[in-house]
């Protein structure tokens, strides 16, 4: 695709949502607040997944059942991120 004009953001969000799907890409994490990145990684040790607050304000994310690598701690379901906290999970 190629795109050559001046478009809203509420264009490109819903094109660059198509243009995903047409290609077999799916979230990580679905929905994710504004400033919220999450990227999965997945090797011979396992599935890593990694969420990143970009935004110095709180966000609540709703993680999948993992462990939290830092503490050792089994998370899932709604979990707060302060400003620019990154978590480093396992699947």
């Amino acid at each position: 695709y190629y795109i050559a004009a001046h478009t809203s953001l509420d264009f490109l969000q819903d094109f660059y949502r198509f243009a995903a799907a047409q290609a077999g890409v799916s979230p990580v994490l679905s929905p994710l607040p504004g400033g919220v990145l999450a990227t999965e990684r997945v090797g011979d040790q396992g599935r890593f997944l990694f969420v990143m607050n970009t935004s110095p304000a709180r966000a609540t994310v709703n993680l999948p059942v993992c462990e939290n690598l830092r503490t050792g701690e089994a998370v899932s379901g709604p979990t707060v991120l302060k400003g620019y906290e990154v978590l480093v999970l396992k699947r």
